[in-house]
């Protein structure tokens, strides 16, 4: 799919159909070590925190897109999850063309989001765990835009997400919190077909 295909679909309100995306993402060279991971860490969704007002949007443009395509391509997002601090810190990281997804249902970011008043009716989108195995797909261990945060595309970088304090029901201190916080970052676009709940 390219810039005018996006477009037309913007405008037409039409639909990728699922079996259209489903077979044209290149995996990582690894993603069998990784698919191993995610079994043995039981890790059968992902999420994507969002406001009940952009829902339309996504089912128009085919999917979630990373802020810097929808600002790229004048795309209007009716209520923005992140705020001008949080862009700042993607371009520094140079994280802007990625969509993040996380391990937890409820991060502290979504609860910093509702107290901003960023979230007025919140929604959980719920995503298929195949965008792990994206080759350009970016694994975080805590929120990408901290300081501290090991970023980085490979096997390795995957096993430093710390599972034992994803699997306990809420975190207990800063540095518990911090990897709660785990993300996938996902490049640019994740189409319709893997978002479950839309």
């Amino acid at each position: 799919m390219g810039f005018f295909d996006d477009l037309l679909r913007v405008f037409t309100g039409k639909r990728v159909s699922s079996t259209a995306t489903l077979t044209q993402h290149p995996r990582k060279a690894e993603w069998q070590y990784l698919e191993q991971l995610v079994r043995t860490n039981s890790v059968t969704t992902l999420y994507h925190f969002t406001d009940q007002a952009n829902l339309d949007s996504i089912r128009r443009c085919g999917g979630l897109y990373s802020w810097e395509y929808c600002e790229n391509r004048q795309i209007t997002v009716p209520r923005p999850g992140g705020n001008s601090l949080s862009r700042d810190l993607d371009r520094r990281r140079s994280l802007g063309n990625y969509v993040r997804v996380s391990f937890a249902k409820y991060t502290p970011m979504f609860y910093v989001a509702l107290s901003d008043g960023r979230l007025m009716k919140p929604y959980i989108l719920e995503i298929d765990p195949e965008v792990i195995f994206w080759r350009d797909t970016l694994f975080s261990d805590g929120n990408a835009t901290a300081n501290r945060a090991l970023i980085g595309d490979q096997l390795n970088d995957f096993k430093r997400i710390r599972f034992d304090v994803l699997r306990k029901p809420e975190w207990t201190s800063e540095d518990e919190k911090y990897y709660w916080q785990a993300e996938v970052l996902v490049k640019e676009h994740i189409p319709a077909a893997y978002i479950r709940n839309l």
